[in-house]
């Protein structure tokens, strides 16, 4: 089922995405899914990931960020990892000097965005590249926006949410209210690990907190070359003045057309 696989996606791996985005598109498929009418023209507006303008070439990262997508989560706002290191290469392989990531994302799943954010820093080598973003650039939106040579933004934009969190729900106290014992045989002491009708130990919390803590290290590497304050690193978003003071942009910048036809 496509909504259970977007669920299995956003909640049992490592996510770099804003709370209340994460909510928001569980939300939204639930309500599409239940929904007996044709909603593709709700989407007919979404920008593809790569486009050209004159010698400008442009990368679309737009809504929630997965590693693949189905047709069903892009016609809800996501977008690939798998998807966006296509158009790199393709950007790489244009005749266009400059690339523009235009960027409007609170972020999302964290696989497939260190190789991504790679693609980016490889594609510096032969290209010209700005990242823009006018409304919101967060958490693993941040990651790869922060790859190119020069970050912008506008004033009003939001920017930042460096952190990583991992979500299990658990229901092991409901069942039991319910008179319901689940009997869970295994071989491998992780095997389990997540199941909802069993509580996380702490030894299982510990291993998870590892790994969570082990990509918040790989994001704060990826974007040490902005030589950011360890307290601007602890998932807060901030407007675009004060990314600009804190070194998380480069400048504002509130007309993309007007960049666009700069950088032609």
């Amino acid at each position: 089922m496509k909504y259970a696989n977007l669920i299995q996606k956003l909640n049992s791996k490592p996510v770099a995405i804003l709370q209340e985005s994460h909510k928001y598109i569980l939300e939204t498929a639930e309500n599409v899914l239940q929904s007996a009418c044709d909603l593709t023209d709700l989407f007919d507006d979404v920008l593809p990931v790569y486009e050209e303008r004159g010698n400008v070439a442009i990368i679309n990262i737009q809504g929630i960020i997965l590693p693949s997508c189905s047709k069903f989560e892009k016609m809800l706002g996501c977008c690939s990892c798998k998807d966006i290191r296509a158009a790199i290469k393709q950007a790489k392989n244009s005749q266009a000097q400059n690339v523009i990531l235009n960027i409007n994302s609170a972020g999302g799943v964290v696989q497939g965005v260190e190789e991504t954010a790679k693609a980016i820093q490889d594609l510096n080598q032969t290209k010209d590249t700005t990242t823009y973003c006018d409304e919101l650039m967060a958490s693993a939106a941040y990651w790869l926006g922060a790859q190119s040579k020069s970050v912008l933004c506008s004033e009003s934009a939001m920017v930042g949410s460096i952190g990583v969190y991992l979500a299990i729900l658990t229901m092991e106290k409901n069942l039991a209210m319910q008179g319901v014992e689940a009997n869970i045989i295994q071989a491998g002491k992780y095997k389990t690990l997540g199941i909802s009708c069993k509580d996380l130990t702490d030894e299982e919390k510990a291993y998870l907190q590892d790994g969570v803590n082990k990509t918040y290290k790989e994001f704060k590497a990826a974007v040490a070359h902005r030589n950011l304050a360890d307290e601007t690193m602890q998932g807060e978003v901030y407007d675009g003045d004060d990314a600009e003071s804190l070194n998380l942009v480069d400048g504002n910048l509130n007309d993309f057309d007007g960049l666009v036809a700069f950088l032609q």
